[in-house]
């Protein structure tokens, strides 16, 4: 394994249950308009929404990797475009909920990325940010490590 570059995937399962949640309440709405509408239930269109959701997400975690880098964090922006933070550079860190997901937004004088809480191995992730700067780095604070 490569010391100087480690790799990081958004959890799968966090995007899955948030999808079916999602999915779930869209279906709900659906039968529920469809219902009151008195019209016949658009059970097919709701389970291919979900489907397509699903195959979204795989994707994203596949192709939304977060880089820690020996120089800092390579990671997307609210708008997926990436970007390289320094260790000096990150300030000010705050949480942050983007539809429900939760994320530390790490700002720098280059704009701001954001980092999922729900990485597939955040213990990995805190310890690897701990190796790169220091116990009172304030990433390491804001992660709770």
């Amino acid at each position: 394994m490569d010391d100087s570059r480690q790799v990081f995937h958004s959890s799968f399962g966090v995007l899955w249950r948030w999808t079916t949640t999602l999915c779930g309440a869209i279906g709900a709405g659906i039968y529920f308009f469809a219902w009151m509408l008195g019209t016949p239930l658009l059970i097919a269109p709701t389970a291919i929404l979900s489907g397509l959701i699903g195959i979204l997400f795989a994707v994203v975690v596949v192709l939304f990797p977060v880089i820690v880098l020996p120089q800092g964090i390579r990671c997307y922006n609210y708008f997926g475009f990436y970007s390289t933070v320094p260790w000096d550079a990150m300030n000010p860190i705050k949480r942050s909920s983007v539809f429900g997901l939760r994320y530390l937004a790490v700002g720098s004088d280059w704009g701001r990325i954001y980092i999922p809480l729900y990485l597939s191995d955040m213990e990995r992730f805190i310890e690897t940010v701990k190796q790169r700067t220091s116990e009172d780095h304030p990433l390491v604070r804001a992660l709770g490590g």
